[in-house]
């Protein structure tokens, strides 16, 4: 069906057949065609063992602002991994999950796996987990909100979004 057929009638977006890298990227590029495919976007450091670390300053999803996004380069098999969120924040950002993950299912469709749990422990800790997948050929998209509320804890929350070449 044409996206505009889809469109008109509040359809989601077709899933699309493969993913080859993200955005611009694509999997098995080395560091120096990194920086040919995203110029000054592309961040590079050396780490306190000499090792060199990559990634983008920045970029969203759904509006969202990830700062900065790691990039994994594997040896021998070249970009690997686009990892948006690694970090814990104090505060809830359901707003925030809901609009990544309204993003993702607009550009690749309905995922192929959804996981959501809760729990809540003995020290009136509340966990809650959402993850969802997208698998292709090329490329597998992961995108889980991890929210801990109580206890000793206090307000823990993590969105992150990877886009993997699968082994």
């Amino acid at each position: 069906m044409p996206p505009e057929l889809r469109e008109a009638l509040g359809l989601p977006a077709a899933a699309a057949d493969d993913l080859p890298g993200w955005d611009v990227t694509r999997w098995g590029m080395n560091a120096d065609q990194l920086a040919a495919a995203l110029g000054p976007r592309l961040v590079a450091t050396r780490n306190q063992i000499g090792i060199m670390n990559y990634a983008l300053a920045e970029a969203e999803i759904g509006g969202v602002r990830f700062a900065p996004v790691p990039l994994t380069l594997t040896p021998g098999r070249g970009l690997t991994e686009v990892r948006f969120g690694t970090d814990f924040v104090d505060r809830v950002r359901d707003a925030e999950a809901a609009a990544i993950e309204a993003a993702l299912r607009a550009t690749y469709g309905e995922p192929t796996a959804i996981q959501a749990n809760e729990d809540r422990t003995e020290g009136a800790q509340r966990q809650i987990v959402r993850a969802l997948a997208w698998n292709f050929p090329s490329t597998t998209i992961t995108f889980r909100h991890a929210l801990v509320m109580g206890g000793e804890v206090g307000t823990q929350d993590l969105l992150s979004v990877s886009f993997m070449r699968p082994r």
